[in-house]
């Protein structure tokens, strides 16, 4: 088609080999060997350029709108700024100042950050725009090559297909909107003053988006649908919790420990007052038991001690006292005092 890619136009084009469109014609050999049996020649050329210009606008549009969020953020971290080197450089200002503020060289300092940004943002901008020049003057030449007198449907378009030239002053208009949209941007951003606010609010408002082309990048840009890969899946993103999160989620888990402790011990108590009675039961037996084996112990043991006494004071009547009674003349004399 163009012989080999590195030596496109006569000399070696580092963009041209790392864009995206590239990269997608590459992978998708299996979809333009159907467009090659459904056009032959100059058609075929067209419409691979087509293709790869249509990947080219998709990626650069999202790359723009992540650099538009950028650099909205700088210009808004920026007002501040500008703010307080306002209140220092104005020597009639007498307004309160809400806050404690920096040195002016500090503030300066930020404000050179912020700004660098900026510039950083629009050359990533000019270089995607010179990728997609490239691939739409590769486009514009081959679309050149056809005869537009040609009553083909590639070049009048049908049913199902618009005229090829539709496609190619689309490309044009979005390569002119975008391309004018960088220059405005790029020469707003090298009058912004730090002391300047009216030239800041100004690039904020052209920061603002005012128009969308996603419908056309999505679906007006491709010659026919049936010529796109069929999209991959979007990977998986684990989601982290914050550390708000995090400690929420401990606070919750101890407070779940608590209210199981506190409930095993509401059992437990519970438990305890139905088995009191019986406890208090077994214990009044025991202790009935106990006393009735110490009494008989008593009893036994008293009478040992009597039969002990008794025969020694038959055997020694001298160490008898005068006032004993032995226990059979006791319990006789209990017995008479009854009858």
């Amino acid at each position: 088609m163009h012989g080999n890619p590195d030596d496109r136009y006569g000399k070696k084009c580092q963009i041209q080999n790392n864009s995206p469109g590239l990269r997608w014609k590459l992978a998708s050999t299996a979809i333009m060997q159907v467009v090659h049996r459904e056009h032959d020649g100059i058609e075929f050329k067209v419409v691979n350029e087509l293709l790869a210009l249509d990947e080219a606008y998709r990626g650069y549009y999202k790359e723009w709108l992540r650099e538009l969020s950028l650099q909205r953020l700088a210009a808004a971290k920026l007002f501040p700024i500008s703010q307080d080197l306002r209140y220092q450089s104005d020597a009639l200002c007498r307004e309160p100042q809400p806050r404690n503020i920096d040195a002016e060289e500090v503030l300066i300092g930020k404000y050179q950050l912020h700004y660098q940004i900026i510039l950083g943002s629009n050359m990533t901008m000019s270089r995607g725009l010179a990728t997609i020049r490239v691939n739409l003057l590769s486009l514009r030449r081959e679309y050149n090559k056809l005869d537009q007198n040609d009553p083909t449907p590639f070049i009048l378009g049908d049913a199902f297909h618009k005229p090829i030239k539709f496609f190619m002053e689309l490309a044009e208009e979005l390569f002119n909107y975008f391309y004018s949209h960088y220059l405005k941007l790029d020469c707003y951003s090298r009058h912004l003053d730090p002391g300047d606010m009216d030239s800041l609010e100004t690039y904020q408002n052209m920061l603002q988006p005012r128009e969308e082309f996603g419908d056309y990048l999505m679906h007006n840009l491709s010659y026919c649908q049936c010529l796109r890969p069929t999209p991959l899946c979007p990977e998986l993103i684990k989601s982290t919790p914050k550390s708000s999160e995090l400690a929420d989620a401990k606070r919750r888990a101890q407070l779940s420990r608590c209210q199981r402790r506190v409930e095993k011990m509401k059992k437990k108590d519970e438990v305890k007052d139905i088995d009191s009675p019986k406890i208090e039961t077994f214990e009044l037996s025991h202790l009935s038991s106990r006393l009735a084996q110490l009494r008989e112990y008593q009893s036994v043991r008293g009478q040992d001690r009597t039969l002990v006494q008794r025969m020694i004071y038959a055997l020694s009547p001298s160490l008898m006292p005068a006032n004993y009674v032995s226990t059979s003349a006791s319990v006789a004399r209990t017995t008479n005092i009854v009858g």
